[in-house]
């Protein structure tokens, strides 16, 4: 029997198609999209679009560097004008000489002259007293009567005056002889001398004085008024008018000690502290006189009082170093100063001439050419620093100067003094 086919065995059956959701397919689409992935359209390509620029860009570049230009030239202006400044490096000229002179020194001097200078301090310290009473006292102390005069004995008698550079008068009370002078083989005079104690010739304080040299105004007008004077060997002491506080001994001398060791340093910090600039002094030659004052009542009980007197002769420093130089055979006719004054010895010696001092030195000076250091500025102010070879020549002390600028590219020297500082260097070569 014919087996009969139907219409599903003549057509073959198609494929099924998985059934997948439309968000799926919308999903997978989209992705593709997004990596670029989209199908090729049927339409043709556009060509791409040239877009014309406006100048922004190229404004915005140029204003970049005309900033920056201006940024570099306000920095050079700053550093040009608050930063400019000179170091200047002197080396002074310098001269060793060994010295063992003696020189004479007297106020009015041509070589060395000199001055007395005088400083004063005061000390006081309140003790307990046992009660008070009214003195008049008169001023005492030892001096040293010289004769230059002749070399025969010369007598004062009694109750010959001496009298102070401020006109204070002091007597002996008995007949004295002073010896007469001796020659040295150099032909030296050296004055007959005899210590005595004077007295003021009235009581009161003004007569309390420090170390001085005294006339012998009985001799004033005759030949032996200049040859025959006095100096001091202690002060003046003990005078005094008025109410006078009355202290055990043994309380008034522990305060005395106690205010002698600290005056005695007061008073040498003042003598230092009174010296100018261009001064010099020599410690050896400081008198210092250490005057007990009266003691006075005060409230509670008693004020005991030293007062010290330092004289000290001062002298220009230039002017003792000119002296070393041409003792040392040094030709060089500008200022100088010391240097090392501390190094050398100094001994000084009476005098024959009344008011001289004989000052001895010994050592090795170093002489060191004087400058002003505030008129080397003033004249390189402003100066082209090619040029400053004409400020040199004005400046005999300065052996070498060296100037660095700064900046570097500052051509000329600045114009305040305030930017110049200036160092000094030792020389490698002294002469």
């Amino acid at each position: 029997m014919e087996h009969k086919r139907s219409i599903q065995d003549i057509i073959p059956p198609a494929r099924s198609k998985p059934i997948r959701s439309t968000h799926h397919a919308e999903s997978a689409e989209g992705a593709a999209e997004k990596r670029g992935m989209r199908e090729p359209s049927s339409k043709p390509p556009r060509p791409p679009t040239i877009r014309q620029g406006n100048g922004k860009g190229m404004f915005g570049i140029v204003t970049i560097l005309v900033a920056v230009v201006l940024v570099v030239i306000v920095a050079f202006a700053v550093v040009s004008i608050f930063f400019h400044r000179a170091n200047v490096t002197i080396t002074l000229k310098t001269f060793t000489v060994p010295v063992a002179e003696s020189f004479e020194a007297s106020v009015d001097g041509v070589l060395l002259p000199f001055t007395n200078r005088t400083v004063e301090e005061t000390l006081s310290k309140t003790v307990p007293r046992s009660g008070s009473e009214y003195v008049e006292e008169r001023a005492s102390g030892t001096i040293t009567v010289f004769n230059a005069y002749s070399k025969s004995s010369q007598r004062l008698i009694t109750n010959t005056r001496f009298e102070s550079p401020d006109g204070l008068i002091y007597r002996i009370k008995n007949s004295v002889v002073v010896p007469g002078y001796t020659s040295q083989s150099d032909g030296t005079i050296v004055p007959g001398k005899i210590e005595v104690t004077v007295y003021a010739d009235s009581p009161g304080e003004q007569y309390n004085i420090g170390i001085v040299d005294f006339t012998i105004p009985g001799l004033s007008g005759t030949e032996q008024f200049k040859d025959m004077y006095a100096r001091s060997v202690t002060a003046m002491s003990g005078g005094f008018v008025g109410e006078q506080a009355v202290v055990s001994p043994e309380v008034r001398d522990a305060a005395l000690n106690e205010l002698r060791s600290e005056i005695d340093r007061k008073i040498r910090s003042s003598v230092e502290a009174s010296m100018a600039e261009g001064e010099v002094f020599f410690l050896d030659t400081v008198a210092i006189s250490v005057i007990e004052q009266p003691d006075r009542t005060v409230e509670g009980g008693a004020l005991v009082t030293l007062k010290a007197v330092a004289t000290v002769p001062v002298f220009s420093e230039e002017k003792l170093a000119r002296a070393i130089a041409q003792e040392g055979g040094v030709s060089y006719e500008s200022p100088l100063t010391i240097e090392n004054e501390d190094a050398l010895a100094i001994r000084t010696e009476p005098s024959e001439v009344p008011g001289n001092i004989r000052l001895t030195l010994s050592g090795e000076a170093k002489l060191v050419g004087a400058y002003s250091k505030e008129g080397l500025i003033r004249d390189l102010v402003g100066k082209d620093r090619r040029n400053v070879g004409v400020v040199l020549s004005g400046y005999p002390a300065i052996a070498d100067m060296k100037i660095s600028v700064y900046p570097f590219w500052r051509g000329r020297l600045p114009e305040s003094p305030e930017r110049f500082e200036i160092a000094v260097v030792e020389s490698e070569n002294p002469q």
